[in-house]
């Protein structure tokens, strides 16, 4: 961050903090009871995920988003980076969805911090998105502008990940990882990472889960893996 000293930056991580929390409960009782109403609530935290856009449009002074977390808070903070200047509907742009205009940009620098180790969003050139409901869906708003200026990977950032979370993310990874092999696309440079990605997450993915000895050096496997999975494809 120290590049863009006294600049605006837009950080997308907690602004949807307080109302998570005052949900929390709720959240835990409808997730096991009522789903349903857990769609709503969802639909719910979309919709200020919406007036946060909407806000950081009405200011378009920010010169750089930071986005702070799992694959679809990168994905999140990806997407407004693109739009912050552009000022039209992300659902214009969505493979799929609507009219599908060309992205021309301008997109405003992306800086990516991983905070879990699946999706690898901070390599890529897409953010999905999704809408919860019967009519739902879940598409890519892609473009070669929306590739993060910079991407901090720190080993670290995994140590207060949940281990069904670890678990979820590293088959995420490693299901992305076996895709890029077996594909008839893939070359040379792309089987050399997904092996290095493979054998990562075999010796690690278990004992971090498990939460075994070497914590550190397992998280430093998992970050890297995480980061190959879509360098590869």
């Amino acid at each position: 961050l120290c590049s863009f000293q006294n600049k605006k930056v837009y950080i997308k991580r907690k602004a949807l903090k307080h109302f998570v929390e005052s949900r929390s409960k709720e959240l835990t009782v409808h997730y096991e009871n009522n789903h349903e109403e857990i769609l709503q609530l969802l639909n719910l935290v979309l919709s200020k995920i919406e007036d946060v856009f909407s806000v950081a449009c009405d200011n378009n002074t920010f010169d750089v988003v930071v986005g702070i977390g799992g694959g679809s808070a990168l994905d999140a903070a990806k997407a407004v980076a693109g739009l912050l200047r552009v000022q039209r509907s992300v659902m214009d742009y969505l493979e799929g969805v609507g009219p599908e205009l060309p992205y021309e940009g301008p997109a405003i620098p992306f800086i990516a911090v991983p905070t879990t180790a699946g999706t690898g969003s901070e390599a890529t050139k897409n953010a999905v998105l999704s809408v919860q409901g019967e009519s739902g869906f879940k598409k890519s708003f892609r473009h070669d502008k929306l590739v993060a200026e910079y991407a901090i990977i720190d080993p670290d950032l995994l140590s207060n990940c949940p281990p069904d979370i670890i678990a979820a993310n590293g088959m995420d990874a490693l299901t992305q990882l076996l895709e890029s092999y077996v594909s008839i696309k893939s070359n040379s440079f792309t089987d050399a990472l997904a092996i290095s990605g493979l054998q990562a997450v075999c010796n690690a993915l278990i004992p971090l889960y498990h939460q075994d000895q070497e914590q550190h050096r397992n998280r430093e496997k998992m970050a890297y893996l995480r980061y190959l999975n879509c360098s590869c494809q």
